[in-house]
């Protein structure tokens, strides 16, 4: 059997399917399947994984009716441990791509520092990105550090030792299901191994979930990061609480410029929901107000709580440094 299985969840990338595809089928280690998990999706996707699978014995492909991302990946690692002894696994997005080294190099980490989770670096981009030439650079990191330093809540660009997911699912009917698990997956490690170099190549998407106008489902990523800042709360590890109050307060922040901005919802929705975030925001902001983020930010942070009276505090305060200038341009004088 292969040494490492390779999950890509397909739903509506037509477009990009072929470039995820064969850059995998592209890599410099080749003792790895490939499973294909089509999610019931509407365009051509279903029939192209099929003609992968017609044309390489290494890729093995699934169809079920449309039930999200989080049950594509479930039911290949359910596949996975009923009928594979691959030794590691990786996910990669079927809109993204990887350098040629990717599996070798998260191979290498893993197996060179002996530990169960190996990352790489990844790239934003727009898909005219061509790939970058790269060294064979690897540090051991602890999982505070890759939180705190390399922050990437996502289970694409790693490879995991197949056996620590055993007991690990991801949350079915909802988005965001990465930030809800991986944290936990996280810190029951004492160490993981980061490829210093960018083998991750994650395509903006503009037709992607993120990308797409607020609705309510965007709350599960909210819900995801409560849970997140009540188990560091549990842990009671300050820099972890500081880092993560950060994040929160962007993504509270972010939350309440999409619901404005969305022509998804109406106007009595977005007054709902603005409610509902600026509530969590405010009382963020006053737990969190001593963090090292809040104390740099809180300008950022308060601009968008508060933006008429933001407003109103700037331009007294411009008019204020006007009128200082002045008058001590008088007493030189």
């Amino acid at each position: 059997m292969p040494e490492i299985s390779v999950i890509v969840p397909v739903y509506k990338t037509e477009a990009y399917l072929h470039r995820c595809v064969d850059s995998i089928l592209s890599q410099t280690f080749t003792d790895f399947e490939l499973i294909l998990v089509d999610d019931g999706s509407p365009d051509n996707c279903g029939t192209i994984c099929d003609e992968y699978a017609k044309q390489n014995q290494r890729i093995r492909v699934f169809h079920q009716n449309n039930r999200g991302q989080a049950a594509a990946r479930n039911l290949a690692l359910d596949w996975i441990f009923e009928n594979s002894d691959s030794k590691y696994v990786s996910f990669v997005d079927s809109d993204d791509w990887v350098h040629p080294r990717y599996l070798e190099l998260l191979y290498k980490a893993n197996a060179y520092y002996g530990v169960n989770i190996s990352q790489c670096l990844h790239i934003e981009t727009d898909g005219l990105n061509k790939t970058i030439p790269i060294e064979d650079k690897m540090i051991l990191i602890t999982p505070e550090e890759e939180y705190i330093s390399w922050y990437s809540a996502y289970f694409w660009g790693k490879m995991f030792l197949t056996d620590i997911l055993k007991n690990i699912r991801f949350p079915e009917g909802q988005i965001y299901e990465d930030v809800a698990i991986w944290y936990k997956v996280l810190f029951k490690e004492e160490k993981i191994a980061l490829v210093n170099e960018i083998l991750y190549y994650y395509y903006i998407n503009p037709d992607g979930t993120v990308q797409s106008d607020w609705m309510p489902a965007k709350l599960a990523q909210v819900r995801a990061w409560d849970a997140q800042i009540a188990f560091f709360d549990d842990i009671g590890n300050k820099d972890l609480i500081d880092c993560a109050s950060m994040h929160y307060l962007q993504i509270l922040v972010q939350h309440l410029r999409n619901i404005t901005k969305s022509k998804a919802i109406t106007w009595l929705e977005k007054k709902r929901y603005k409610s509902l975030i600026w509530r969590k925001l405010l009382q963020a902001t006053r737990k969190y107000r001593n963090t090292p983020y809040y104390i740099t930010h809180k300008y950022y942070v308060l601009n968008n709580l508060f933006p008429r009276i933001m407003w109103i505090y700037w331009t007294v305060y411009g008019v204020t440094r006007k009128i200082n200038k002045t008058l001590k341009r008088g007493q030189h004088e």
